[in-house]
């Protein structure tokens, strides 16, 4: 279950074609336009989402600088990763897989896996194994 790099890179706006390089790119703080693009991806309407990964305020001062934090890029890294994981395992239907992301699951402790996956890469991979063993199931 892990995501083509190249389609990572092209969902964070960014120009790698392998996992170092998307490494080199959260390091340096990606654009901040990466955080828009998933949090458009994942919650369509609801700006605010984009809160929980970086404050208003500090968002303000991003968008001026035009990047994010290594910190913040992280996490951004780690949402696009979850979200086409959940694509490609709801073969591909965008609505499926925000819905997934976005609601609590009794499996994950009553959270969402998109906050899961906002707070830790520990959340990404308890997403995955939900889904791995929702697939054996």
């Amino acid at each position: 279950m892990t995501p083509d790099p190249k389609e990572v890179a092209e969902l964070l706006d960014i120009q790698a074609d392998s996992w170092l390089g998307i490494a080199e790119a959260v390091e340096a703080g990606l654009p901040v336009i990466a955080l828009d693009a998933i949090s458009w991806m994942i919650a369509r309407n609801d700006w605010a989402f984009s809160y929980k990964i970086v404050s208003r305020g500090t968002l303000r001062r991003r968008r001026k600088a035009g990047r994010l934090s290594p910190v913040e890029s992280d996490k951004v890294a780690r949402l696009v990763r979850a979200y086409l994981i959940a694509l490609d395992f709801f073969s591909g239907s965008e609505h499926a897989a925000r819905m997934h992301l976005l609601n609590p699951k009794t499996r994950l402790a009553d959270r969402s896996p998109a906050d899961l996956v906002i707070g830790s890469d520990a959340g990404l991979v308890a997403l995955i194994e939900v889904l791995e063993s929702s697939r054996r199931s």
